[in-house]
């Protein structure tokens, strides 16, 4: 056992011999590309593009999901009481459900477009030195 251990070590030091030498020739020698001088400043945009779309739609998800699960106790509030009579407005929506879904998509997409877009399309950059 103690055999493996001196050969595992041995081949560590020897692994890590080569690594040693191939940076150090990698970077005696010119490299192969050029990067160019924006390369950083694209990176970082892309970064800051990124977050912010990751930002934006994790604050929209999170806002709708409080209307929503605001609307479900207040639907419960007012069904569960009235188990016996009939609900005349739940009535209508059920018969409207076409309107009724297509104005909860226009309100939806307005605020998906206030809350994210507009936000996106104007926020300030910083410059990076």
């Amino acid at each position: 056992m103690l055999n493996y251990f001196k050969f595992a070590d041995m081949e560590m030091k020897e692994f890590k011999e080569d690594i040693d030498s191939m940076i150090a020739d990698s970077l005696r020698q010119p490299p192969d590309f050029i990067i160019p001088a924006s390369f950083t400043e694209n990176l970082v945009k892309k970064l800051e593009k990124q977050l912010a779309w990751k930002e934006l739609l994790s604050e929209f998800g999170l806002k709708a999901g409080l209307v929503l699960a605001a609307l479900i106790v207040m639907l419960i509030c007012l069904v569960f009481p009235a188990k016996n009579d009939p609900v005349p407005w739940l009535d209508w929506i059920a018969k409207n459900r076409f309107i009724v879904t297509g104005l909860i998509g226009v309100v939806m997409f307005t605020v998906l477009f206030d809350q994210i877009l507009l936000k996106f399309m104007f926020r300030k950059t910083g410059k990076s030195f």
